[in-house]
């Protein structure tokens, strides 16, 4: 998630002109923020720096293979 674009097609450029078209999606949001899906790590990783080197406020999301798995356990004993 990318915040506080205000254009979208200087930042669209700015990243196809590193990154092909097909391997990330975009969406627009409210509020002025844009959300990025990548096809992959690598790609995540050059969407990254593209993103701090253009000094923009983003956050991302826990990749879902790389976060723990949680489980929980009920009616067990307390032995």
């Amino acid at each position: 998630m990318v915040d506080g674009i205000k254009v979208y097609d200087k930042f669209y450029d700015m990243i196809t002109e590193h990154i092909p078209a097909s391997k990330f999606n975009t969406k627009l949001m409210k509020g002025g923020s844009i959300k990025v899906n990548v096809a992959d790590e690598e790609v995540y990783r050059m969407m990254t720096n593209i993103i701090l080197e253009g000094r923009y406020a983003w956050h991302s999301y826990e990749y879902k293979h790389t976060r723990p798995i949680r489980v929980m356990a009920r009616n067990l004993h307390h032995s």
